[in-house]
C-alpha cells in the first residue's frame, strides 16, 4: 500500500497528462464517428432521393400517358358535362355509365400499377372512385389540399396522399372540354406497389410508416380498422392490407420479415425518438449475424405536411463498422478514466476526511465555547437573581423577628406580603433554572399528543386571574372554536402560560392582553398580544440567549429571571415547531407560537 501511494504521488502530474491526451482521443474518434455515420446516411438519403425521384417520375408519364390515351376521351367528357347539380338519380346514372365505359381500361391499368382512378367534381368532392364506387359523395375529399390545388389552379399535380381512398402517391390532372372546367382525374399507385417498383432499383425491404394525424383527418372513424398501429410508435400506422402483402410476400425479400420485426423492438426506444424530429435518420443494429441498416425516409404532400415515412431495410455494415472503431477507442480511454477516477476519489476522500475532523474541530470548540458561555450565565443568574430574593427574605424576616413586637397590625401584613413575594420569586427562579437544566442535559420527558389550544388557553386564564386583577388587565380569549395541534401538553402549557404572564408584566394598568389561534400553511399558531411598554430591535434579538438575556422589571414594578422566554423557545423548539417576535417601543408587543396540526 505505501509502495502504490509513493508511486501515485510521484507519477500524478505523468498520470494526468496521459488522462488528457486520452480525453482528446475519445472526443476526436467520437467527431470522428458522427461525422463518418452522418456522411454515410447523407449519401444514403440521396441515393434513396434518386431512386425515389425515378419512381415517382416514371409512374408520372405512365399515368400522364394513361389519362390522355384512356380518360380523356370525347365519351368520358360528354357524361361528365351531363351531371346535374343536386339530381341524385340522374347522377348514379352517369356513375354507372362512366364505370361501364372505363371498366375494362382499368383492369388494363391495375395491371400497369396503376391502383386507383377517381373523377373528382370543381366543388372538391368525389364523382366516382374505381377502386372503391361505393365512397362518392364522401366528406374527406374536400380536405385533401392536392384535389384542392388542382381544382383551383387547373393545372395538373402529384404527391403523397394519405387516407382510406387516397393512400401512396397520386397524380392529378385537370378535365376540360370546349367550353368548361369539369372537374379532374386522379391516377394513383398504392405503398404495395411502390414498394415493387422501389425494390426494382434498390436491394432493400421497404415499409410505410402513415402518419396518425393526417390519416385520422382523412379518413372516417369506422374505416380506420383497414390500418393498424405500427411497432414503432403509436403515432404512426400501418396500412394493414399493405404490411400482410409485404410479410407474405418473401420470395424476393433482401431482409427477412422477422428480422425487421426483431429489429424494430430492438430499436424501438431509438426509432421513436427520432420520428419525433421528422428528419431524414438512420439506425444501425446487428440482428441473427446479420448487420442491418434501416433509412428513414420523410414524404411530404402537397401541402407540405409530413404524410408518411418510407423505411428501407437493407443489408449494411459501414455504420456499425463505424461503430466498432469508436468502441475500441472508447474502451481504451474508458480504462484510462477510469484510473483516473479512481486516483481523484482516493485524492478526494482523504481530504474529505481531513476537512471533517477540521470541521468537527471547529464545531466542537464552538460548542464549548458557547457551553462556557452558557454555564458563566448560569452561574451569573444564580448569583444575581438568586440573591435578590434571598437577601429580601433574610432583611425581612429579621425585621420581623427583632421589631413585630413594636409594629402595628398593617405593617405586620406588609411585611408578610413581601416575604411571600421574594420566597415566590425565588422558587419560580429555581424551577425555571431546573427546568433549563433538564432540557440542556436531555433528561426531560417528551410526551407528544393532540392538544385543545382553546381549552388549554382558558386554564392558564384563570392560573394568571389574580396576576392580571392585580395590575387590572383584562385577558380576552378570541378563541371561537377548539384548535388542535400536536404537541406534549405540559410543555405547551408551560409555554402559554409564559407568554400570557409576560403580556400581564409589561401592560399598563387597565390595558388588555389577547390570545387567539388559526391555521395557516399546514401549521397551527397561537398568537399572544398585548398593548404594553414594546420591545426595542437590539432586546428581541437577545430574548431567547441564556448568553445574553436580562430581567426587565414589569410595569408595576415586577421582577424576573429572564428565564421565561427561554423555557418557552426551548419547548417550542422541542415540539418541532417555531416562536416569532414583532414588537415596537411604545406599542406593544407580539408572540407567535407556530405548532404542527394534529
Amino acid at each position: 500500500m505505501q509502495g502504490l501511494k509513493f508511486f501515485l504521488f510521484k507519477y500524478r502530474y505523468y498520470l494526468l497528462v496521459f488522462i488528457l491526451l486520452e480525453l482528446t482521443a475519445y472526443y476526436l474518434a467520437s467527431v470522428n464517428y458522427n461525422q463518418n455515420e452522418k456522411k454515410y446516411i447523407g449519401q444514403k438519403t440521396q441515393e434513396f432521393k434518386i431512386g425515389l425521384n425515378a419512381v415517382t417520375n416514371q409512374f408520372e408519364k405512365l399515368a400522364s400517358t394513361v389519362f390522355e390515351l384512356r380518360v380523356n376521351r370525347p365519351d368520358v367528357k360528354t357524361l361528365l358535362k351531363q351531371i346535374p347539380e343536386g339530381d341524385v338519380l340522374k347522377n348514379d346514372e352517369i356513375r354507372k355509365a362512366l364505370l361501364g365505359l372505363l371498366q375494362n381500361s382499368f383492369i388494363e391499368m391495375n395491371r400497369e400499377h396503376i391502383e386507383f382512378l377517381a373523377f373528382f367534381l370543381p366543388d372538391n368532392h368525389a364523382f366516382l372512385r374505381f377502386s372503391d364506387p361505393s365512397l362518392y359523395g364522401d366528406d374527406i375529399s374536400d380536405i385533401r389540399s392536392l384535389i384542392q390545388n388542382v381544382n383551383q389552379k387547373q393545372e395538373a399535380a402529384s404527391s403523397f396522399e394519405v387516407g382510406l381512398a387516397s393512400a401512396g402517391y397520386r397524380c392529378v390532372f385537370p378535365l376540360f372540354d370546349s367550353t368548361r372546367y369539369l372537374g379532374c382525374v386522379e391516377l394513383g399507385i398504392g405503398w404495395a406497389g411502390l414498394r415493387e417498383e422501389l425494390k426494382d432499383i434498390f436491394p432493400y425491404e421497404f415499409r410505410f410508416l402513415i402518419n396518425k394525424e393526417q390519416l385520422i383527418k382523412k379518413t372516417p372513424f369506422l374505416k380506420l380498422d383497414y390500418y393498424i398501429f405500427s411497432d414503432l410508435s403509436e403515432e404512426y400506422f400501418y396500412e394493414r392490407h399493405a404490411l400482410e402483402k409485404m410479410v407474405l410476400d418473401t420470395r424476393h425479400s433482401f431482409v427477412s420479415p422477422r428480422n425487421i420485426v426483431q429489429f424494430n423492438k430492438l430499436s424501438k426506444r431509438t426509432i421513436e425518438s427520432d420520428l419525433m424530429d421528422k428528419n431524414t435518420f438512420g439506425v444501425a443494429l446487428r440482428i441473427n449475424q446479420n448487420d442491418i441498416l434501416a433509412h428513414y425516409y420523410p414524404l411530404k404532400g402537397a401541402d407540405g405536411s409530413l404524410v408518411a415515412y418510407i423505411v428501407s431495410y437493407g443489408k449494411d455494415s459501414a455504420v456499425l463498422g463505424y461503430r466498432s472503431d469508436f468502441r475500441i477507442i472508447f474502451i481504451l480511454s474508458s480504462l484510462g478514466l477510469m484510473f483516473l477516477i479512481i486516483l481523484i476519489a482516493y485524492s478526494r476522500e482523504s481530504y474529505r476526511i481531513i476537512r471533517l475532523k477540521h470541521d468537527q474541530l471547529l464545531e466542537s470548540e464552538k460548542k464549548l465555547t458557547d457551553l462556557n458561555n452558557s454555564k458563566d450565565k448560569f452561574f451569573s443568574i444564580i448569583a444575581h437573581d438568586l440573591r435578590n430574593p434571598f437577601h429580601g427574605l433574610v432583611g425581612l424576616s429579621q425585621v420581623l423577628k427583632e421589631d413585630y413586637k413594636v409594629m402595628d397590625e398593617e405593617k405586620i401584613q406588609k411585611f408578610h406580603r413581601l416575604i411571600y413575594q421574594s420566597a415566590k420569586q425565588g422558587y419560580q427562579l429555581v424551577l425555571n433554572l431546573l427546568e433549563w437544566t433538564r432540557i440542556q442535559t436531555g433528561r426531560i420527558t417528551y410526551n407528544p399528543e393532540k392538544v385543545n389550544i382553546s381549552r388549554m388557553a382558558d386554564e392558564n386564564i384563570d392560573l394568571l386571574r389574580n396576576q392580571a386583577e392585580a395590575k387590572q388587565v383584562e385577558i380576552k380569549n378570541k378563541m371561537d372554536r377548539p384548535y388542535y395541534c400536536y404537541a406534549d401538553y405540559n410543555m405547551l402549557s408551560t409555554v402559554i402560560r409564559n407568554l400570557l404572564s409576560n403580556a400581564i408584566k409589561f401592560s399598563e394598568k387597565d390595558g388588555t392582553v389577547y390570545i387567539e389561534s388559526h391555521y395557516k400553511a399546514g401549521n397551527l399558531e397561537i398568537v399572544v398580544k398585548d398593548e404594553g411598554i414594546g420591545m426595542d430591535e437590539e432586546t428581541i434579538d437577545s430574548l431567547f440567549k441564556i448568553e445574553s438575556t436580562r430581567s426587565v422589571d414589569g410595569t408595576g414594578g415586577e421582577q424576573g429571571t429572564g428565564l421565561g422566554l427561554i423555557l418557552s423557545y426551548e419547548f417550542v423548539e422541542r415540539n418541532n415547531g417555531s416562536i416569532q417576535v414583532k414588537s415596537k417601543l411604545g406599542k406593544g408587543s407580539t408572540f407567535i407560537v407556530r405548532l404542527p396540526v394534529a
